[in-house]
């Protein structure tokens, strides 16, 4: 199926790991024109796999997308090397804590004060600080995908893992897009979050560890797999499941699919809607 893709330019925030490098990868396979905003030397590295292919095509920026000056300068580039910016895709990560990996366990008695506002600025603020840079090229071209890489924990909680901090700022995300959704109705622009309850990642495999590692576990495998033993498809989810939801919302032929949370969680919803 040709998605239409081909000639649009995509800002893809968190790039360089996980399922946001797997978004620009495939973004780009589909013919769109790709900036790579992130931070650190990873990026750099999918930036040149993809410019070994076509260099054209493919920018990297070494930008903190957390803040509104981040995300403007992200898009300011795409701008001006390709023009009008017409997809944009926030996957900024929910890492709190001192290592450079992955976020800690959190639960509500081990909350730190800075915590949740940090987490509210990567996860909610973000996304607003991206969509809104991007959205004036979206309504004058009209034609505009927004797309959040979010979590199941914006839907529902999962009682039996502690990471408070999803909980609280997910949600507040999920409903962010809901209402720009409508902001944005009757420009050609879509607004949509897909919910996975759980990618295999490395940040994931950070997380388990730790988690496994608190309740004595032999092996964060076992942990995991037990956990993910009780969605429909009995495993995790893989980044290139998610990134071809995420493609197909930023296509031509999801034009009316827009305010939803697309759930991408391998049966894990308990919900019927």
């Amino acid at each position: 199926m040709d998605l239409g893709l081909r000639g649009r330019t995509a800002v893809v925030s968190g790039s360089s790991r996980g399922i946001g490098r797997e978004v620009a990868h495939r973004l780009f396979a589909e013919g769109a024109r790709v900036l790579l905003a992130s931070t650190g030397p990873a990026a750099d590295e999918e930036g040149a796999a993809l410019a070994a292919i076509d260099p054209e095509r493919v920018g990297v920026l070494d930008v903190d997308m957390t803040t509104a000056q981040g995300a403007s300068a992200a898009v300011d580039a795409a701008r001006a090397r390709w023009g009008p910016v017409h997809i944009v895709v926030s996957n900024v990560s929910n890492y709190v804590g001192t290592d450079a990996v992955g976020p800690h366990p959190c639960r509500i008695d081990d909350l730190r004060p800075e915590e949740l506002p940090m987490v509210m600025r990567r996860l909610v603020e973000s996304c607003w600080f991206l969509a809104e840079a991007a959205l004036p090229d979206m309504r004058a071209a009209g034609f505009g995908r927004i797309v959040n890489i979010s979590s199941l924990v914006a839907r529902e909680v999962e009682i039996d893992v502690p990471h408070l901090l999803s909980h609280v700022a997910r949600p507040a995300a999920a409903m962010l897009h809901k209402l720009l959704a409508a902001r944005t109705a009757g420009t050609g622009t879509t607004v949509n979050s897909i919910l996975p309850a759980g990618t295999r990642t490395e940040r994931t495999h950070v997380y388990w560890e730790r988690v496994a590692a608190e309740r004595g576990a032999a092996s964060w495998e076992e942990v995991a797999d037990e956990h993910y033993s009780t969605l429909a498809v009995r495993r995790m989810g893989r980044v290139e499941e998610q990134a071809a939801v995420v493609a197909f919302l930023c296509s031509a032929r999801a034009g009316s699919i827009t305010g939803q949370a697309v759930l991408t969680d391998g049966g894990g919803s308990r919900g019927v809607y």
